[in-house]
């Protein structure tokens, strides 16, 4: 967002790891969607594992994933 224009920078908004854009598969284990429409973005991740929240979403989409995955089956 540095490096953006004034007309950019009004329309831009910073994406944060608990947005619902972002991959919460991907930010606790691995995403197994393979072409995912979330975005996968290893600082984001970073950012989630230092945030003080991180324990209060690692069950949520831990279940999340394995609620998924056991629909493969």
């Amino acid at each position: 967002a540095r490096n953006l224009t004034e007309e950019e920078r009004r329309g831009y908004k910073e994406i944060k790891w608990d947005d619902k854009e972002v991959c919460g598969f991907y930010m606790v284990r691995f995403c197994p969607h393979g072409p995912c429409p979330r975005i996968h973005d290893q600082k984001l991740k970073e950012s989630f594992e230092k945030s003080p929240r991180h324990d209060a979403y690692v069950p949520k989409f831990e279940a999340e994933l394995a609620q998924f995955c056991e629909k493969l089956v």
